[in-house]
């Protein structure tokens, strides 16, 4: 893999590598969180009242769902513009390489199809687990394992999802995902970068988009949707950061609210929805959990589509416990970390 990416009238320093990130060394005791809430000015916030909502939420699910006691360094609230700016532009400029250009109708289907076709050979656990989850949430009478069928049907469900995405409209009536690339799953991956992480990012923007690397099947049926990703953090006790959207839990846009089922939330249970939906970001994060899908009862299996109201009704965590899955085994899902060139820690 070459030292040195040059692209898009940009210079980028390529990963020579990447590498698992280490399960972190838990305490004991009370596990403390840094936060950051990070604001597109355009769309819809949380309040002051949602936020502490959300963290009592949050604190309370990790305590029941992942048997972990957690708190919250005083939460740091910043613009977006000014979040990223501290991301090194030439670890960003990589990633473009796997990025579509949804945006100008640059999808290449074959490409999403493979990475699809990676995702699909990943998951742990039984075949049958996911393709019966997916299949229920896209019409799927007669269930199939069958690999270059699903890839497809996941590409398709994809781009579909991701045009009628693209057509919502902001408060101020421009499009919510305009020119910026603060809708990019791969540009929030590349906050790890940052020298100075937070544990937790709460933001309201919304994350959708299109990518030939990283997709999973669960977002594949929300138009590439991401509501929260646990990734590598270069500066954190943890070896990763999470960040979680509030978009989808606010949002009035009739596409939202259709893929939530037609469930509709005030703001104080939008908030402890969101809140407890984060524990699942968490279960990444401490243990390096998978995804049981179809598996209802447990925290890490993931949200059917947009029902978060659903999703919580049914957790269970002695009935998840109980299942003993292969995916709620500690490491069971891998977190990668770019190794650069003249990196001491390798």
């Amino acid at each position: 893999m070459s030292a040195v990416l040059a692209g898009c009238g940009e210079r980028g320093v390529y990963p020579v590598s990447m590498v698992p990130v280490p399960l972190p060394k838990l305490n004991y005791g009370v596990i403390k969180l840094s936060v950051a809430h990070v604001v597109n000015p355009r769309l819809e916030q949380f309040s002051a009242v949602q936020i502490a909502a959300f963290l009592d939420a949050l604190r309370s699910a990790s305590k029941s769902q992942l048997g972990r006691e957690i708190e919250f360094d005083p939460v740091e609230t910043f613009f977006i513009d000014d979040y990223f700016k501290s991301v090194p532009a030439s670890k960003y400029a990589w990633r473009k390489k796997y990025i579509t250009d949804f945006k100008k109708g640059g999808v290449d289907r074959q490409k999403l199809e493979s990475a699809y076709e990676l995702a699909i050979n990943e998951q742990v656990g039984p075949l049958k687990d996911w393709a019966e989850y997916a299949a229920r949430e896209i019409g799927l009478v007669k269930v199939d394992t069958d690999p270059g069928e699903w890839k497809r049907r996941l590409a398709k469900s994809h781009i579909d999802g991701l045009a009628l995405l693209a057509k919502m409209n902001a408060g101020d009536g421009k499009p919510v995902i305009d020119d910026s690339p603060y809708n990019e799953w791969l540009f929030w991956h590349s906050l790890g970068e940052r020298e100075q992480v937070h544990d937790l990012i709460i933001t309201n923007q919304l994350v959708t988009s299109a990518e030939y690397a990283g997709v999973d099947i669960h977002p594949a049926l929300r138009g590439g949707l991401t509501i929260g990703t646990t990734s590598f953090a270069r500066d954190s006790p943890f070896n990763m950061l999470t960040w979680w959207s509030t978009f989808a839990f606010t949002s009035s846009d009739p596409v939202i609210v259709s893929m939530r089922g037609g469930e509709t939330y005030d703001q104080l249970e939008a908030a402890r929805l969101a809140g407890t939906g984060a524990a699942h970001e968490l279960g990444h994060m401490f243990f390096q959990y998978g995804h049981p899908f179809g598996l209802s009862a447990c925290v890490m299996s993931p949200t059917p589509v947009l029902r978060f109201r659903e999703w919580v009704s049914k957790l269970d965590p002695a009935a998840c416990k109980a299942a003993q899955h292969p995916a709620m085994k500690p490491g069971a899902a891998r977190v990668l970390r770019p190794v650069y060139a003249g990196d001491t820690k390798r």
